[in-house]
């Protein structure tokens, strides 16, 4: 994705992107391993979060278009009703 960004873009908003995206997968691996599930499930929300405003700062800067943000904007809801559903899962098993 960074690599189309313009050059003054491409090493700030499209490196923190593409990190942002392999945070996420290492939240969901840390997550996954976790007796207690729940702070790393928050952490995974909020960086989810960090990754939403960043392609919605792309989209303002005329970087990414509106189908695209639509696109990755669907991903990420789908990404955060999984979250919210593990969530719900981890605070019943703690009792919470």
């Amino acid at each position: 994705m960074a690599g189309n960004f313009p050059r003054e873009h491409k090493y700030t908003l499209g490196e923190k992107i593409k990190q942002s995206g392999h945070e996420l997968l290492d939240l969901v691996a840390l997550a996954n391993a976790a007796r207690d599930k729940r702070e790393t499930l928050n952490q995974l929300g909020i960086k989810l979060e960090s990754l939403r405003v960043c392609l919605r700062l792309a989209f303002d800067l005329k970087i990414i278009s509106p189908g695209k943000l639509e696109a990755f904007n669907r991903q990420v809801e789908n990404i955060a009703r999984q979250i919210s559903g593990w969530q719900k899962w981890a605070s019943k098993e703690k009792g919470v």
